[in-house]
């Protein structure tokens, strides 16, 4: 192998280290990168929407309760729960446009239900009531407002364990995905580092047989020679009967008949 294909050889397993450590570098980020959108748009999202949805529901009753202890409040209590009610399933159906889990799923579809059974049967009498300023003889839609908020907020905090569930297993995969690529990362740079010094001291050593001594003196001692000057001390080292020196110092003693 000549002296330029080994240098090539050096430089092109350099260069390839350097472009995989910067390939796993990139791939690290990307991975950090996806899983921060995951917690961020569909867990700390859904988080607030949910949230929202629940003081949207609290707010409902009280303006029931409101508009019963005080019936002239009736006409602002109808308002205020339609725009609630309004507000409520922007933010219900923003929710279920995320990613959801099988669980999750699951309590997504037991409170849409009773969002729909709340709205026909809480929703729609108790205001047709307040209309009819009917509302404090029937205890009954009250009580059907109580128990389906518990029902409702029961679910919700569901939805909020799974959020902050999920969104502690996505930190914690970060963590292991960020030990293992420093560790991997870590490896590669102390192996390719031995092995480029590995190369480069082989390179060198080559170079060094080839020639016979610094590459200085060699070009001196070729230049002098060149020059005429016959005389010059050539410096071999013991055992050299292949470099470019010993070379010149045969040629030299051949020259001189010695």
């Amino acid at each position: 192998m000549t002296l330029r294909q080994r240098l090539l050889l050096v430089f092109s397993f350099i260069f390839l280290l350097g472009i995989s450590l910067g390939g796993m570098g990139l791939y690290g980020m990307n991975r950090s990168n996806e899983r921060l959108k995951t917690v961020y748009e569909d867990r700390t999202v859904a988080l607030d929407q949910v949230t929202r949805l629940e003081s949207a529901i609290v707010r409902n009753l009280a303006e029931v309760q409101h508009a019963y202890i005080e019936p002239a409040y009736g006409p602002s209590a109808i308002q205020t729960m339609n725009d609630n009610s309004q507000t409520a399933l922007k933010y219900w159906k923003e929710y279920l446009q995320t990613y959801l889990t099988p669980e999750e799923e699951k309590a997504a579809k037991e409170l849409d239900a009773l969002i729909a059974e709340r709205k026909s049967e809480f929703i729609a009498p108790v205001q047709e009531a307040i209309r009819a300023g009917t509302l404090r003889e029937k205890d009954e839609l009250i009580q059907k407002g109580i128990t389906t908020q518990a029902r409702a907020l029961k679910l919700l905090d569901t939805l909020r364990r799974i959020q902050t569930d999920i969104a502690r297993e996505e930190y914690q995969a970060a963590e292991k995905q960020y030990a293992l690529l420093s560790w991997l990362l870590t490896g590669m740079m102390i192996t390719g580092g031995l092995l480029a010094a590995l190369s480069i001291w082989m390179l060198i050593r080559s170079v060094y047989r080839q020639l016979g001594g610094e590459p200085a003196y060699a070009s001196s001692v070729v230049g002098t020679i060149a020059g005429g000057d016959l005389t010059v001390a050539v410096d071999v080292a013991p055992h050299d009967d292949a470099s470019l020196l010993f070379a010149m110092s045969s040629m030299q003693r051949a020259t001189c008949g010695n």
